[in-house]
This record gives C-alpha cells, sequence and structure tokens, in this order.
C-alpha cells in the first residue's frame, strides 16, 4: 500500500553526492596504513609513537567525517525546501506591504510553515499523525525555530489542521505568566511547549495547506502587532496567497 501524499522533511542524496562518502573513502587508507605500520614497526620506542600519530590520525578523520556528514544534512534541508522558503518570503512581503509594514524582514512580521508527520511504518496515516513538524526557520524576526516539534493537538496550528480551515488568533494577556496559562488552556499547550513560545507575539493566523483529500501541512504567520489578521482583507489576502503556495506544494512534492 503506498504511503499518502506528504511533505518531507529532507530526502536524501545520492551515495557520491555526499561530503562523508567522500571523506570516508578518502581518510580510509591513510589510516588503515598508520595502523599497519604502528603494528609492524620494528621497535617497541617507534611503535609507541606511530600508534599515537595512528590515533590521532583516527580521531581527525572521525572529526572531519562527523562535520561532513553535518553539512551534507544542512545542504539537504536547503536544497528540499529553497522553493518554501521563496514562496514564503513572496508572502511575508505582500503581507508586510499590506499592513504598511516597512521593514518587511524586522520582528513585525514572521512566516513559516509546519508538516504533519505521518506516523513510523509503511502504511502510516495522516489521519493517526500526533505530531507536526515546523519545516523551515521563520521568515523575518531572527530566524531559527526549524526543526521543532509540537502535538498536533496544540495551537492555532493544530487547530487549523483539524478543523481544516484558516484560523485567527490573539494573545488576550500583557501578563508573561498569564500567558503561559493562556497558551496551556486555550490552546492546549503543554507547560513546557508554552514557556518556550516566542514572547512579544500578539496576533496570529494559520491556513492549512492540503494534499488530496488530507491535511498535510499549515502556514504559520504571528506579528508584534495585536490585530493584524482580524481584517477581512488582509484575511483573504493571505488565504489567496497561500492558495498559491498549496498548488507548489502539491506540485513539488
Amino acid at each position: 500500500m503506498s504511503r499518502e501524499k506528504t511533505i518531507p522533511g529532507s530526502a536524501k542524496r545520492g551515495l557520491f553526492e555526499r561530503k562523508s562518502v567522500v571523506e570516508t573513502l578518502s581518510v580510509g587508507p591513510p589510516v588503515i596504513a598508520a595502523v599497519g605500520a604502528a603494528v609492524n614497526a620494528a621497535t617497541p620506542h617507534m611503535a609507541e609513537w606511530l600508534g599515537v600519530g595512528a590515533c590521532w590520525l583516527t580521531l581527525a578523520s572521525i572529526a572531519k567525517i562527523l562535520h561532513a556528514r553535518a553539512q551534507d544534512k544542512a545542504a539537504q534541508r536547503q536544497a528540499d525546501h529553497d522553493g518554501l522558503i521563496g514562496a514564503l518570503h513572496v508572502l511575508q512581503a505582500t503581507v508586510a506591504a499590506a499592513c504598511g509594514i516597512v521593514d518587511a524582514l524586522d520582528a513585525h512580521l514572521r512566516v513559516t510553515i509546519h508538516r504533519v508527520v505521518l506516523p513510523p511504518g509503511k502504511d502510516g496515516k495522516l489521519i493517526d499523525a500526533e505530531e507536526i513538524e515546523q519545516v523551515v526557520d521563520y521568515v523575518g524576526g531572527d530566524g531559527n525555530g526549524g526543526g521543532r516539534r509540537f502535538s498536533i493537538r496544540s495551537g492555532i496550528t493544530g487547530l487549523a489542521i483539524r478543523k481544516g480551515e484558516p484560523c485567527v488568533g490573539a494573545r488576550q494577556s500583557d501578563d508573561e505568566l498569564a500567558y503561559v496559562e493562556e497558551l496551556k488552556a486555550r490552546w492546549s499547550y503543554t507547560d513546557q511547549d508554552a514557556r518556550r513560545m516566542a514572547r512579544g507575539r500578539y496576533s496570529f493566523m494559520a491556513v492549512p495547506i492540503r494534499g488530496g483529500q488530507h491535511v498535510i501541512g499549515v502556514i504559520y504567520l504571528d506579528s508584534d502587532r495585536r490585530d493584524l489578521f482580524t481584517g477581512t482583507q488582509i484575511a483573504d489576502q493571505i488565504v489567496a496567497t497561500c492558495s498559491g503556495i498549496n498548488r507548489y506544494v502539491d506540485w513539488r512534492y
């Protein structure tokens, strides 16, 4: 049975496109040669020095391979989602202009996208999903956030996925402790997730992304301005732009 359409976390690259594979192949022979020389050294004293050198070379080789693997993962994530990032830049700039935000990339407006994480197993169903994952860093503000996971039952993102329609929300309290309690009571966040949510965000909106009959992701926007998304004109413009992103996701993935 084939798996349902979904937004991928990151795809695998070809074997010899990976820096880690090339590094492994290149450092293997010197390490083997060094170890062999240490074993076959003519004197114990020479064997000790060759052994130290072999260990040093082995550790350095492992470090190079691990570093290369990290670079591979970062490059693959960027390649997988370049189109999504470009689409989010367009959305963010469009909404910023409509709301009179001059510097589109400052902290006044942030945009990102989450994916519904398929349950493990080849027959995993979206209807059984338990988590969503922030696919890319925020566009706007100081970026970051990519890779975080949340319960599909919490937040305005989870609500938009469950209802299958755009949702708009606003922060009710200025007090930080009261805001944590608000996130837990109104939006079903755990205490841990509520405490790590960004402060200073007063309005937010989530628009579901569909793949066939199922919601496979959600575009999320937030702002430090109150009631930014409550106007019908702004909300309609966001939904219209997100429909274009939805078409791109359906075509790309």
